[in-house]
């Protein structure tokens, strides 16, 4: 495969199908990488190697290379939990004309393509890198991490011990070694799972009781609900109190 002739072809082609700049940035990612492994047939690629290359995040190189895949660009086969295996579609039209192209051009044009290609791909990564430099670093450790609008969002979602909960996913990280993507996510997922209620969800709960009878509670039953030591909610699961 002729590299710089294949490039040629393919921004030939990017002026006809309008590609985005996600699909440039996939095609040239996995044709350095194919580059890089001789030009083989079939060869394997992990996500997280193409989201470092491009920038994009997981769903960006899923969706991009869908695309890439229409336009006969190029063929993947994914296995599972595996790295998914690539092929690229060449898309100059023959090895003599891309041989004659090769020698046609000149070694400056070959080095201003091959710029301009490191540039997009630089300024993908500069982005992504400013995003990622935007969080706050919590904890004794300092694994957890938030953007300003996360860590307002935890706060409103945990009000009254967010900082406990940070510390709790802090110090697991720091003895299992997980990592983790989206650490907000992480602390609402745990805490659902163990029977959390947020504060609008119970704003929520309340308005749906318009009319409570607690005729039939106990003294002592009354007596827990005042203290909080009980609530409505639990009471109907008994089938203590009515709601309408």
């Amino acid at each position: 495969m002729n590299y710089l002739a294949e490039i040629l072809a393919f921004y030939d082609l990017v002026q006809v199908k309008q590609l985005s700049t996600g699909q440039i940035a996939l095609w040239h990612a996995l044709m350095a990488i194919n580059n890089r492994c001789t030009w083989i047939e079939w060869f394997t690629v992990p996500n997280l190697t193409l989201e470092l290359n491009t920038g994009m995040s997981r769903s960006g190189v899923l969706k991009a290379r869908n695309a890439l895949k229409q336009y006969g660009l190029i063929d993947f086969k994914v296995n599972g939990t595996k790295a998914t295996n690539y092929k690229m579609i060449t898309i100059a039209k023959s090895k003599q004309e891309s041989n004659q192209i090769g020698k046609q051009v000149s070694t400056q044009d070959g080095k201003q393509v091959g710029k301009q290609v490191r540039n997009t791909l630089n300024k993908r990564k500069e982005t992504k890198l400013k995003k990622e430099s935007k969080k706050k670093a919590y904890g004794e450790y300092q694994h957890v991490l938030f953007s300003d609008e996360e860590y307002e969002k935890l706060k409103a979602y945990f009000p009254n011990d967010y900082e406990k909960r940070i510390q709790s996913l802090d110090e697991y990280i720091q003895k299992s070694g997980r990592k983790y993507k989206d650490f907000l996510l992480t602390l609402k997922t745990w805490a659902r799972r163990d029977g959390y209620v947020p504060p609008n969800e119970k704003e929520k709960n309340k308005d749906k009781f318009k009319s409570v009878d607690l005729s039939c509670l106990t003294n002592e039953e009354y007596g827990l609900l005042m203290q909080k030591k009980i609530t409505i909610e639990e009471l109907i699961k008994k089938g203590r109190v009515h709601v309408e």
